[in-house]
């Protein structure tokens, strides 16, 4: 069998393997906005109707993207009106009828800011619990809707990040090598069936949006996902890629800013510091195609070289891909270490899951590649030429760097740790707590009384879990200065947590400060 032919089943099957991957369900929903808190609360039983339902979410909601439902013990729709919260995008709001004794299930479809689609339910309970409770649960979208979405995406984005960094490798190596670029410009068949990919593409999206949010919109509200907003963008760039007779520039602009507008997809928008991580995925996905592309331009010149006999000036060739790669490869690593780090947090990579899976197998196969660009560089500087088996290595392992960046967008990332520091009323009386960092573990606690107000006798902190009924045995904080205490919390998983501070005074009162907080790392309660 030919060198060539063996390359190409390698290839394919190297493809089939990447996209059945795609397809394969895994243990971690993909799903990005999920339930922090709500009122009421899940299993909450309340002694009468509430005024209001409130659901709070990790991420920001995209606006008249999100449905929610009340239903009955029978499974009754109850009508509702909600709302997200003027001030905070990541808040649902809807007021309720005086509901009649009885247990109520609240079922929930949202498409968080990033573009992903959450499924959901809760059940509460009004006078007490209905012996029978029938009405049925919603369901998320079956989960291979999702790999296909998935996996499809992978397709549309390495097309087009390959062809458009090939046509720009193919650019800036057009002195040296014109056959090529005449190569490569005789073929625009593939344009279209690239339409009809990322046409697909956008179509089964629309599938794995929750259910009847997709099919119950207007058109109009349906545009304002930004996910149809990019898919729109591309498929309008691939008919400005279409129009013939165009200047050279014009079409690698377009090519440029095809590459750039897979930057608007996924995390981004729900990262609060947008444009600092737009700048970072815009060079991080440029640097990606161009270092893909200025492969594929070498495994096709090797090809016409052996096949045509073009003469090649080796010396110069090696020197400029070196420079190129080099750049692009620098560029890739530094724009993702500061996008995780704009993100999400480092101290949270090893509590991350299928995300710290993904992203420490990209670190290993990007190494993977570097170590195989600095045997290529050594041995075409050497005997003057690169080894194609390599170069088809080194190309494989981008395009599976890039499936795993894929997989990543597509998968909940691990929240960045915040610190608390806030003052805190109860009876007219302030407190300021401050805790470094909100993950789990034993974190140090400051509380600062006003320096003019009566000492209390003792001030101890105490902790619960905010959907469980315990709490943790409290802790006497130690007086390190004037109404100035200190001492450590211990968290033991992250979610919502409760924090009382007390303080007693030498009269026998006693005031109480609580808050609740949001902890990071562990495992999710």
């Amino acid at each position: 069998m030919k060198r060539q032919q063996q390359h190409t089943i390698t290839f394919g099957i190297v493809a089939i393997l990447l996209f059945a991957l795609s397809l394969l369900p895994g243990n971690t929903v993909l799903a990005h906005a999920s339930l922090l808190d709500s009122s009421p609360g899940d299993h909450q039983i309340l002694s009468r109707s509430p005024s209001f339902l409130r659901l709070h979410f990790s991420e920001p909601l995209q606006e008249g993207l999100y449905q929610v439902r009340l239903l009955d013990a029978q499974g009754k729709q109850i009508p509702l009106s909600p709302r997200t919260d003027r001030r905070d995008a990541s808040r649902i709001i809807t007021p309720l009828p005086s509901l009649p004794k009885g247990t109520y299930t609240v079922s929930w479809n949202v498409v968080s800011g990033d573009g992903h689609s959450v499924a959901g339910a809760l059940t509460f309970s009004v006078g007490h619990p209905s012996p029978d409770q029938s009405a049925p649960l919603p369901t998320q979208k079956s989960a291979s809707v999702n790999w296909l979405s998935t996996g499809w995406h992978f397709i549309s984005e390495t097309a087009v990040l390959l062809l458009g960094g090939l046509n720009w490798a193919v650019f800036l190596f057009s002195l040296h090598t014109p056959s090529v670029k005449n190569r490569l410009g005789k073929k625009k068949s593939w344009l279209w069936l690239l339409f009809l990919v990322i046409l697909a593409d956008g179509i089964l999206y629309m599938q794995t949006l929750a259910a009847g949010v997709g099919t119950e919109v207007a058109w109009l509200t349906l545009l304002k996902s930004h996910y149809i907003q990019m898919i729109a963008g591309q498929l309008l760039l691939l008919l400005l890629l279409a129009l013939p007779n165009m200047v050279e520039g014009w079409y690698l602009a377009v090519w440029l800013l095809l590459i750039c507008s897979f930057a608007f997809g996924g995390h981004v928008w729900s990262v609060p510091d947008f444009w600092p991580a737009l700048f970072l995925r815009i060079i991080h996905t440029g640097a990606i195609a161009l270092w893909l592309g200025i492969l594929a331009y070498l495994i096709l010149l090797y090809r016409l070289k052996r096949t045509e006999n073009i003469t090649l000036n080796e010396r110069v060739l090696h020197s400029e891909v070196f420079h190129l790669a080099s750049t692009s490869a620098l560029s890739i690593l530094i724009t993702g270490v500061w996008m995780v780090t704009v993100q999400s947090d480092w101290r949270l990579v090893p509590h991350g899951g299928l995300w710290s899976a993904l992203l420490w197998s990209k670190l290993t196969l990007f190494g993977l590649m570097l170590l195989i660009g600095l045997v290529q560089t050594i041995n075409g500087r050497k005997k003057g030429t690169y080894r194609r088996s390599l170069l088809w290595l080194e190309w494989l392992a981008g395009v599976t760097v890039l499936f795993l960046g894929v997989w990543l967008s597509h998968s909940a990332y691990p929240a960045p740790i915040q610190r608390y520091d806030k003052i805190l009323l109860s009876q007219e009386q302030k407190a300021q707590v401050t805790i470094a960092r909100l993950q789990t573990g034993r974190q140090p606690i400051a509380v600062k009384l006003p320096p003019n107000s009566p000492e209390p006798e003792r001030v101890t902190v105490q902790v619960s879990v905010t959907d469980r009924q315990v709490k943790f045995a409290p802790v006497l904080l130690q007086k390190k200065g004037s109404n100035e205490y200190s001492g450590t919390v211990s968290f033991t998983f992250n979610g919502k947590w409760r924090i009382y501070i007390e303080a007693e005074y030498p009269d026998g009162t006693y005031v109480e400060w609580k808050d609740e907080v949001e902890v990071q790392g562990g495992e999710r309660s």
